[in-house]
C-alpha cells in the first residue's frame, strides 16, 4: 500500500484543478494502481483555506478564484477496499501564485489643448483576483509613446497630453505587477488618438465684408454720381432758378 505525495499549481483570480487525481500515483495492497473503485479516500486535514478542496469521490483538488497566493496542504488517507484496515496517508500540496490582468485602454485628445486622455489605466485591470490599485500593484512604463508629450504617470495611472502634441495615434506599453513575492506581471497598452482642432466658425454662416479696395471703389462711385447733381444745382442757383 503506497500513497505518494501530490503537488499542483493554481493562479489567483482563476478557479482551477491543480491536481486532477491524487490517486494517480498511489498503489493498493495488491500492487495495482489505486482507483475510486478499489480504494477509499478520506480527508484527514483540510487545507488552511476553504477554497482549496480535495474531493474524495474523484480524487481531484480544486481551487476557487478567491484563494489568495500561498501554499496549501491537504493530508489524506488511502485505504484498500479489500482490506479496509490497511491504510496509508499522504499529502496534496497546491501552490497558488498571484495574477496580473491588465486590459488595453484608449483615450482621445485635441491638438493644441493639454488634456488627460485616460484618467487611470488601472481602472479596468485586475491583480490577484481584485481590482488593481496603486496599493496592491506596481505600474511601470515599458515603452513610452513616440511623442514625449504623451505621458503615463506610474504613480496615478493617468495618461496626459500636452498642447504641443500633433495629430496622430500614440501607444504606451505598460507593465502591471502584483506585490506578491515573487511578483507576477503582465503587460498591456494605453492608446491615445490626438485629433486636429475643428476650424473656428465651423457650421456658422459668415457675413461678407468689404475690403479697403472695395470701399474706395464704392466711395468713388458715389462721388461720380453726386458730382453732376452738385453742378446742376450750382448752375440753377447762378441763373436764379428757384427749383
Amino acid at each position: 500500500m503506497n500513497a505518494a505525495p501530490d503537488t499542483g499549481n493554481g493562479t489567483v483570480g482563476t478557479a482551477s484543478t491543480p491536481i486532477a487525481n491524487v490517486l494517480a500515483n498511489d498503489i493498493v495492497v495488491t500492487g495495482a494502481p489505486a482507483t475510486t473503485s478499489n480504494s477509499t479516500l478520506t480527508v484527514v486535514t483540510p487545507a488552511s483555506n476553504a477554497g482549496v478542496v480535495l474531493d474524495p469521490a474523484t480524487g481531484a483538488v480544486t481551487t476557487t478564484a478567491a484563494v489568495l497566493p500561498g501554499i496549501y496542504t491537504i493530508t489524506y488517507q488511502l485505504c484498500d477496499k479489500t482490506v479496509p484496515t490497511v491504510c496509508a496517508t499522504s499529502t496534496a500540496t497546491v501552490t497558488v501564485t498571484g495574477g496580473a490582468g491588465p486590459q488595453p485602454d484608449t483615450g482621445n485628445a485635441t491638438a493644441g489643448t493639454a488634456s488627460t486622455s485616460i484618467a487611470n489605466v488601472l481602472a479596468n485591470d485586475i491583480v490577484d483576483g481584485v481590482p488593481a490599485t496603486p496599493s496592491n500593484s506596481t505600474l511601470t512604463v515599458v515603452t513610452p509613446a513616440s511623442n514625449a508629450g504623451v505621458v503615463l504617470d506610474p504613480a496615478t495611472g493617468a495618461v496626459t497630453t500636452t498642447a504641443a502634441v500633433p495629430p496622430g495615434t500614440y501607444t504606451i506599453t505598460y507593465q502591471l505587477c502584483d506585490k506578491a513575492t515573487p511578483a507576477v506581471c503582465a503587460t498591456s497598452t494605453a492608446t491615445v488618438t490626438v485629433a486636429a482642432p475643428r476650424p473656428t466658425g465651423d457650421g456658422v454662416t459668415k457675413v461678407p465684408t468689404l475690403s479697403e479696395y472695395g470701399l474706395m471703389m464704392l466711395s468713388g462711385l458715389l462721388a461720380a454720381l453726386g458730382l453732376p447733381l452738385l453742378r446742376r444745382r450750382k448752375n440753377r442757383d447762378l441763373n436764379g432758378d428757384p427749383s
